[in-house]
This record gives structure tokens, C-alpha cells and sequence, in this order.
């Protein structure tokens, strides 16, 4: 795991339109760019990490190093909401059921305890089995479900939102 660098984005935003593609892991519908990524880690606030594959090129099983990135955006530039950030882990499909959610999500965990965040969020969708289990594991616990949040391929879907307290922080 190791920070995010300008020359990543290209593969983060290629792992991100798959999540958009596949419609279990974001509301979003626009593909993303290189220059979108960009902004996103230049934006005040913002942490992002890389999960990095660390074998050599031939054995790379994604034929590129990163194989899943995960961030930290501020959860609402308003004051009361200061030390909330909102989590987001985007895995690539051939790397996905191998553990390496588990590790991101731990790395985003110290991340947000390096920075001083209190609590972080996530939204997900409640037909994503798979991400919710993760979040339960990392000791997120399901607040809440938003019914018809947001549409996805021309269907309403739900959401359920999630929160983990860093209780060293608050």
C-alpha cells in the first residue's frame, strides 16, 4: 500500500470505470478520466492509496501493478462536519475475492487516524453483498437503509449507509 501519485491515474481511473461499468459499486454513470483522477488528488482533503502489485511484470496477474485504490474524501466542507470522511475501496475485476479490499480498507483505516478523522462513512449499495461484508469486517456497522437512492442501468436501487468510529480520534 503507498500513497497515490499523478502517474496512477491513468490505472485508477480505468479500475473506477469498471466499477461504474459493472453498476454494484457507484451511482456514477460518466466514465472517469486521467484528468479526473488528477483533481481528485489534488483536491483539499482528499487521501488516496494504491494497492500495488508486488510481484515481477511477467507474473503481474492484471498485466499492471495497481491492482485497487481506495480514498478518504471530507464528507461536507461545513465546520460541524470536520474529522468525517467519507471511505470508497474500487477493486479491479481480476483482482477481486483475493483479500486485497481487506488490506485497503485497513491502510484507509490508518490513514484516517493519521489525519485526525473521528469517523468514517461509506454508501453502498444493499445488492453489493460482498462490499457490505467487508465494511462488517473492517468494524463498520449499518446505520440506516435510503430506499430508491439513486439509478443504475435504468433501475432505482437502494442503499445502506455504513460508519466507523476511530476512537482514538475522537
Amino acid at each position: 500500500m503507498r500513497a497515490a501519485e499523478p502517474r496512477d491515474a491513468a490505472r485508477i481511473s480505468e479500475i473506477y470505470n469498471q466499477g461504474i461499468e459493472d453498476g454494484q459499486a457507484t451511482f456514477e454513470t460518466q466514465p472517469r478520466t486521467s484528468a479526473d483522477i488528477h483533481a481528485k488528488l489534488n483536491a483539499p482533503g482528499n487521501h488516496v492509496i494504491v494497492a500495488e502489485w508486488g510481484g515481477s511484470a511477467e507474473s503481474q496477474p492484471t498485466g499492471r501493478s495497481i491492482l485497487g485504490w481506495a480514498s478518504i474524501s471530507p464528507y461536507s466542507p461545513r465546520p460541524c462536519y470536520a474529522g468525517i470522511g467519507e471511505a470508497s475501496v474500487y477493486i479491479s475485476r481480476s483482482a477481486r475475492h483475493h483479500g486485497i479490499g481487506r488490506l485497503l480498507l485497513n491502510a484507509l483505516l490508518d490513514t484516517g487516524r493519521r489525519q485526525g478523522y473521528h469517523k468514517l462513512i461509506g454508501r453502498l449499495l444493499v445488492s453489493n453483498r460482498a462490499s457490505r461484508q467487508l465494511v462488517r469486517n473492517a468494524g463498520f456497522r449499518e446505520v440506516g437503509i435510503m430506499e430508491k437512492h439513486g439509478r443504475v442501468h435504468g433501475a432505482w436501487h437502494d442503499i445502506v449507509l455504513v460508519e466507523r468510529l476511530i476512537e482514538e480520534n475522537l
